[in-house]
């Protein structure tokens, strides 16, 4: 555990508010942040950012684990109320937080965008997120420089996930795709029949984050099946290119903390007037399976090329939508 953790809630909370001894780096006036202990993902967010305030000349922040040391403190809710800003970690933390009804802004990070909205509606503080999926044409971009003519992709969702059929519809639409989206009830035959469905005809699958579909009971079978087929899997998490998908898409501790730290850096120096808008990843990594490439014959640019790419993609976006 970190020193900025060791102590509990009351050696974390005690110093709010203090003023730093003589000589000492300033602290970061009252920003808490909020996450779950033994999350190596989540704890390495945390690190890069506090790297990142200290190279600025301030000491940090004050990490609270979510847990149930927490949950009983009378004065949790005037601690958190007191501060700039609060930052979560992880859906988990984000619902914990608002369960208390703070009053202070919120930043909410490694939360996807669909978890984020049902868990704010009611929300009583100003609340903004940098989600945890990325823009669901960004993938559409991505399959279009590795997979040469892409003419249609392929989905497969649970039947709890299905509103989003219509939508992956528009944004493959806008790209210049065909769709075919199958729904599957949520059981092992059911979704590896769903395949058999979706896969033909289509160049591309797009995995999503759909843990009744894509999970250890399915995964390997769903990668036979698309590899049987000659369609190559875009996932959105790097263990899934190693496992046998041709690519990954997804985004870093670090570049979710240097995205969070104008944020942060304007909460901390009081400029902040406004929280700014819920958005997607800016930045982002591609990871490629060579191996599955040069099996399947695809011929893969150089990782700069499709990096530039991404970023200069002039398809337009007319339907924003992460996946």
């Amino acid at each position: 555990m970190r020193k900025t953790q060791i102590g509990g809630l009351l050696t974390l909370l005690a110093g709010l508010g203090m003023t730093p001894a003589h000589g000492a780096r300033p602290t970061a006036p009252n920003l808490l942040l909020v996450e779950r202990a033994g999350q190596p993902v989540y704890e390495a967010f945390t690190r890069d950012l506090e790297t990142a305030l200290t190279r600025r000349g301030l000491a940090g922040i004050r990490v609270l684990e979510r847990g149930s040391g927490l949950r009983t403190d009378p004065e949790m809710v005037h601690r958190l109320d007191r501060s700039v800003l609060i930052v979560t970690v992880g859906p988990g933390s984000l619902a914990w937080l608002l369960a208390r009804k703070p009053t202070a802004p919120v930043l909410a990070v490694y939360v996807t965008r669909d978890t984020f909205r049902r868990l704010t509606g009611s929300a009583r503080a100003p609340v903004t997120a940098i989600y945890l999926n990325q823009p669901f044409g960004r993938f559409l971009d991505l399959a279009g420089i590795l997979i040469p003519r892409l003419h249609a992709i392929s989905a497969v969702l649970s039947e709890n996930q299905q509103w989003r059929r219509r939508r992956i519809e528009q944004v493959a639409h806008a790209h210049g795709y065909a769709a075919h989206v199958i729904v599957t009830p949520p059981n092992p035959r059911d979704i590896l029949s769903a395949f058999r469905f979706a896969l033909p005809g289509t160049d591309a699958l797009i995995e999503l984050p759909d843990a009744s579909v894509y999970n250890s009971l399915t995964l390997p079978e769903i990668f036979l099946r698309a590899f049987r087929y000659g369609v190559p899997v875009i996932g959105y998490a790097p263990e899934y290119v190693h496992d046998g998908a041709l690519a990954g898409l997804y985004s870093t501790p670090g570049q979710f903390s240097r995205q969070a730290l104008p944020i942060v850096l304007a909460a901390t120096t009081r400029t902040l007037s406004r929280l700014p808008a819920p958005s997607y990843p800016r930045r982002f990594t591609v990871l490629l399976n060579r191996s599955i490439a040069g099996t399947m014959g695809i011929p893969l640019p150089g990782l700069s090329r499709i990096l530039k790419a991404l970023h200069q993609h002039p398809r337009p976006k007319p339907v924003e939508f992460g996946i």
